[in-house]
């Protein structure tokens, strides 16, 4: 530095720079405290959010089964349909079973609160594409004392000096929609001794030891509204006479668990499979002189053996057997249908048949030769409707392997193909009549995340 340049004054700048960083680091405090209080709070409700849809999912398939109870006939109309579906989805037993996080206040006491349902939670609208049918929505919600209470947007609320006392509770409510589809998978039978037990009879609910051909089927079977009832001729074929082409054709078979690991359904040859038979029958009011037997689960693949009316031993115990079915028909029935199996193909005597579906049928009628050796039975096509005991997916099985188809994929009619939403209405594709039904969530939720 020359001496003629004046020497510059040294500054500090340390102050300076602290007045500029602190309202800096209050901006960002303030900024993070709303992030987390948004994360917690927000947290909750998407958390509670899945719960609800969970809790709306499971009282709804609930409240379907019951939707035509006590008789499933078909004959209730929405109102009635509305009122059973609130009433059994409303007890505390429903509620007790769904829990979401809620509160914590009133109610949801350690922040937890069983989903209630009341009648408004319920709602039904018709299916544009098939205007008798009822589509049920389910509506789970948190509000009053059991509303979310918010833990951190408060003190965000008062940081940033506003008056009041915070940000509001939360609500959040979910729904969830249900139809009907074509039944998968019908349960097993109830023990016998056992089937009046709980809110209805379940033991008409399990399949029948009756099975009909899906080729001849779908000339019967078509959309028409429910109640309309079709009646025709089922014949019991065997290998010795194996049916008029284009007949219905139909065949008894061994629904019971053989308790064998070869195979898990029971055989169709031989005094111990008719004996079999005859017990199934019992189960469902047949009169015979054997203890009754609980069929086992049946399901969409699912191979039954076929008793061969032709067979000599079969022939020879004919009039045993007819007189159980005759007994069926004749005797007063807490159900007027039976579920029946649906097979691929028709009847096969050599091997196992391939359950593709269910149908829902009663029985009129049933025709005997002079030998006493039944030949025909005469049913009508039930309506399609949600049934109890019944599930729309097989996926995963229930049923070991032993009892199932191992070939590749057969050809599902379109009665026992699952529903689709039109595009062109937003319906639901409609019901083909006779066909089994069982509860399960509409097409139309496909893509919501829960």
């Amino acid at each position: 530095m020359s001496g003629d340049q004046a020497a510059l004054p040294y500054r500090s700048t340390t102050r300076s720079a602290r007045g500029m960083v602190l309202p800096l680091v209050a901006f960002a405090v303030m900024l993070i405290m709303a992030t987390l209080a948004f994360t917690a709070d927000l947290g909750r409700d998407l958390l509670a959010s899945g719960q609800l849809f969970h809790a709306a999912r499971a009282a709804a398939l609930y409240g379907m089964a019951f939707a035509y109870a006590p008789v499933y006939d078909g004959s209730p109309d929405l109102n009635t349909v509305q009122s059973n579906i609130s009433g059994e989805i409303a007890s505390p037993a429903v509620s007790s079973l769904n829990r979401s996080i809620a509160g914590p206040s009133g109610a949801a006491q350690g922040g937890w609160a069983p989903v209630s349902f009341g009648s408004d939670s319920v709602s039904l609208s018709p299916n544009p594409d098939d205007s008798t049918e009822a589509v049920l929505r389910v509506t789970a919600s948190l509000t009053g004392a059991s509303a979310l209470k918010t833990f951190f947007l408060p003190a965000v609320y008062a940081f940033s000096g506003q008056s009041g006392s915070g940000a509001p509770g939360m609500s959040p409510a979910r729904w969830c929609e249900v139809i009907g589809q074509p039944a998968a998978r019908v349960g097993p039978g109830v023990p016998p001794g056992t089937a009046g037990a709980g809110p209805f009879n379940y033991s008409a609910f399990a399949a029948l030891p009756l099975a009909i051909s899906a080729l001849e089927f779908p000339a019967i079977s078509y959309p028409v509204p429910p109640g309309t009832s079709t009646s025709f001729t089922v014949q019991l074929v065997s290998s010795a006479s194996p049916g008029q082409q284009g007949a219905m054709k139909g065949c008894l078979v061994n629904v019971a668990e053989s308790g064998g690991s070869s195979s898990y359904y029971g055989s169709a040859q031989g005094n111990a499979a008719i004996d079999q038979l005859e017990q199934l029958l019992g189960y469902f009011g047949a009169q015979t002189n054997l203890e009754p037997v609980a069929p086992a689960a049946v399901e969409r693949n699912s191979m039954l053996a076929a008793f061969d009316p032709a067979d000599p031993t079969f022939a020879s115990r004919a009039g045993e057997v007819a007189g159980a079915l005759n007994s069926l028909v004749s005797s007063p029935q807490q159900q007027p249908y039976f579920v029946v199996p649906v097979l691929a193909a028709d009847p096969s005597f050599q091997n196992p048949n391939q359950v593709i579906g269910f149908a829902y049928l009663a029985l009129k009628a049933v025709q005997v030769n002079s030998a006493g050796v039944p030949l025909s039975l005469t049913v009508s096509l039930g309506p399609s409707i949600p049934l109890p005991n019944t599930a729309a997916t097989n996926e995963p099985s229930g049923i070991p392997a032993s009892g199932l188809a191992g070939g590749g994929a057969v050809s599902i009619p379109q009665q026992f193909s699952a529903r689709q939403v039109d595009g062109s209405t937003g319906g639901i594709t409609p019901r083909y009549l006779g066909v089994a039904l069982a509860p399960a969530p509409s097409p139309r939720l496909i893509g919501l995340k829960p």
